[in-house]
């Protein structure tokens, strides 16, 4: 969790999206070893210059099925935990009329406890469609407060 104005909080508990590459090798290492192959031919008697190389297919998983799911058992204990993690990593009284941005919201309960917490504004956003399902769902289950909008989006969007 980092903190980006003096007047708000940024949050960002879990990495939520996991990519690899075709074959379940990293993308990282894919592309070297791509780029390795091509720099050898390259550098054979024929000098013949690299070819671009097409990107390496994608597989994703997400995590917001499990998430969305995860919301139908929220209890009241799982909501105090939650509070309680968040008083613990910020203080009580930090989140009071601050605006606070849960990014990657995931099930939303931290976005919820922060709702209770007394956010002034609050904006929860997660790229997975799930996630800002559950978040929504909780998000009408507190009456739809004005002052907490649920959105889709990455923080890699431009």
């Amino acid at each position: 969790m980092c903190s980006g104005r003096a007047d708000g909080l940024v949050s960002g508990i879990h990495a939520r999206r996991f990519t690899v590459a075709r074959d379940w090798i990293p993308k990282g290492i894919m592309k070297d070893a791509s780029n390795l192959a091509t720099a050898h031919h390259a550098a054979g008697d024929t000098g013949a210059v690299p070819r671009a190389q097409p990107p390496p297919e994608e597989v994703t998983f997400s995590f917001g099925k499990n998430w969305r799911d995860f919301v139908g058992t929220i209890s009241n204990d799982s909501v105090r935990r939650a509070m309680t993690d968040i008083e613990e990593w910020l203080g009580r009284d930090r989140v009071a009329s601050k605006t606070v941005i849960d990014v990657g919201c995931g099930s939303g309960i931290h976005s919820l406890c922060f709702n209770q917490l007394g956010a002034e504004q609050l904006v929860s956003f997660d790229a997975d469609k799930y996630s800002v399902e559950a978040t929504e769902l909780l998000w009408q289950q507190s009456k739809k407060p004005a002052n907490w909008k649920v959105l889709s989006g990455s923080v890699l969007d431009k």
